[in-house]
């Protein structure tokens, strides 16, 4: 069997042709595509000699971009699955690696092994490396865990032929050998492996760092990242030079966030994609003469469809649930059937967002199924909720959520992170404002929370479960130090 769509041998491929070039530049160092090549392959060696080979599930537990990288393309080689070691991952029973690869000081796990500076180079006795790849390109190969936040956490299953496919579909970003991109989501997030590994394959440049200047001096084309992410990187930071492009992704950004990024960046867009379906859509907007600013939508090798609950198509400006197709949608997910025959029916996946085509061919995200408060039988989308208390002055980061009571309806609640020197009680009413007017009345959230940071999921997008575990944390301890002062007041004070 050939192994066309082999990635590990593609980026072989792609080193042996630019051995020179930068494959990742960093703060400090850089990497050519020459001397990526034999990590890739050492790396491979060395998982072989402990008997790692086709359907064997490699874990890695690594900030390293680069080592994390590597371990990818050597997995490919060898036809093994790959996925990252996520906290959560270390305790899902549908998991079982058969050999965790850690690169930080942490205690080693259960079948873990230090990866040291001796994968630099041939383990002892090796010979000339004989990589069989995989068996089947339709194969499980790339395991990616969902955020979990509404619900138990998903297991995305992805072969190296859908890996493969996506890649050429990203050469629309990577258009040259040399175009770099800087990723701002974590390492091990799928939007950051998605876009690096196509990088390398393609024959671009990553660049590792979260400085602006140093993107500027080594000419980063591309920046993705989410809009919270980018919110927060420009809150103290500037730039002296428009830069390309920017993209953000997991979750569309507030009009205040694009009109600064407009201001860094030639060209500003929000992509709509998935784990499951990759990037489907991206929305271009630009600042027009009279000051207003205009969004214009691009669909490239997708289909998008809204439906009615009935799976019809609603009319242009109708909301609808929104429904993907291509060739790379995923697999499915690992042990979790019920799950998979909900989201991936006749040829589409269905992703859980509600969405709306506008008039001049814009597509805008509404919310989601379940991001729908129901406040006195009124419906309250959380999305429009969070972006107009976002675009309020003083507020860095503001998420709202249901709170559960015990013996009443849910109250409608808000976490807010605010900027120094703010006024609380002037951001307080603001906040309310912003909700009437984006929401009604009943959009109005009855408490309002701060705290210095909000919980978030790898690709920024608001983890709601979160800030109710937060909640709840603060009331237990709040709980357990009063308990604690009136035992220490002494019987029959109060």
């Amino acid at each position: 069997m050939t192994q066309e769509q082999n990635l590990g041998l593609a980026f072989l491929k792609r080193a042996e042709a630019m051995p020179e070039a930068d494959a990742i530049l960093g703060e400090g160092y850089r990497l050519r595509y020459g001397e990526m090549h034999p990590l890739v392959l050492f790396t491979a060696q060395h998982l072989q000699a402990r008997g790692i080979g086709q359907g064997s599930l490699v874990m890695v537990r690594s900030q390293d971009p680069v080592f994390v990288l590597v371990s990818i393309f050597a997995a490919a080689l060898l036809g093994s699955r790959w996925v990252f070691g996520r906290d959560k991952m270390l305790k899902d029973p549908r998991v079982s690696p058969d050999l965790v690869l850690q690169t930080d000081d942490e205690p080693l796990l259960p079948k873990g092994i230090r990866v040291d500076e001796s994968w630099g180079r041939p383990p002892e006795g090796a010979g000339r490396p004989h990589f069989p790849g995989y068996r089947d390109p339709e194969d499980d190969f790339m395991l990616s865990m969902t955020s979990g936040t509404t619900g138990t956490p998903k297991i995305v299953v992805l072969s190296q032929r859908i890996v493969m496919d996506r890649t050429m579909a990203n050469r629309q970003w990577i258009d040259r050998p040399g175009a770099s991109i800087v990723s701002l989501f974590p390492v091990g997030a799928p939007a950051y492996l998605s876009r690096l590994i196509s990088a390398l394959v393609l024959g671009g440049r990553v660049i590792v760092s979260y400085d602006p200047e140093f993107w500027a001096k080594a000419g980063a084309d591309l920046v993705v990242g989410s809009p919270i992410q980018l919110h927060k990187l420009f809150e103290n930071k500037e730039i002296s030079t428009r830069l390309p492009s920017v993209h953000t992704s997991g979750g569309r950004p507030p009009e205040g966030l694009v009109r600064k990024l407009l201001e860094r960046f030639e060209t500003v867009g929000s992509s709509y994609g998935s784990t499951e379906g990759h990037n489907v859509l991206i929305t271009y907007f630009r600042n027009e003469p009279d000051g207003s600013l205009s969004a214009r939508t691009v669909q490239r090798n997708v289909e998008l469809e809204l439906v009615d609950e009935e799976g019809q198509p609603v009319p242009t400006g109708g909301e609808g649930i929104v429904r993907i197709r291509n060739g790379y949608l995923a697999k499915g997910y690992l042990g979790a059937p019920e799950a998979q025959a909900r989201a991936f029916r006749d040829g589409w996946f269905y992703p859980g967002d509600l969405g709306r085509w506008d008039p001049d061919g814009t597509f805008v995200v509404t919310g989601r199924l379940n991001e729908q408060f129901n406040i006195g039988g009124v419906k309250i989308n959380a999305q429009l909720l969070d972006h107009a208390m976002l675009e309020v002055a003083g507020v860095r980061d503001a998420i709202s959520f249901l709170m559960p009571r015990a013996d009443r309806p849910d109250r409608l609640t808000a976490l807010v992170a605010i900027e120094p020197g703010a006024d609380p009680g002037r951001v307080v009413g603001d906040l309310r404002l912003a909700a009437i007017v984006a929401v009604g009345r009943e959009g109005v959230p009855e408490r309002i929370f701060f705290a210095d940071t909000l919980p978030r999921t790898l690709t920024g997008k608001p983890d709601r479960a979160g800030c109710i575990a937060y909640l709840q944390r603060n009331r237990a301890r709040v709980q357990a130090q009063r308990a604690a002062t009136k035992g220490a007041s002494g019987p029959g004070e109060l």
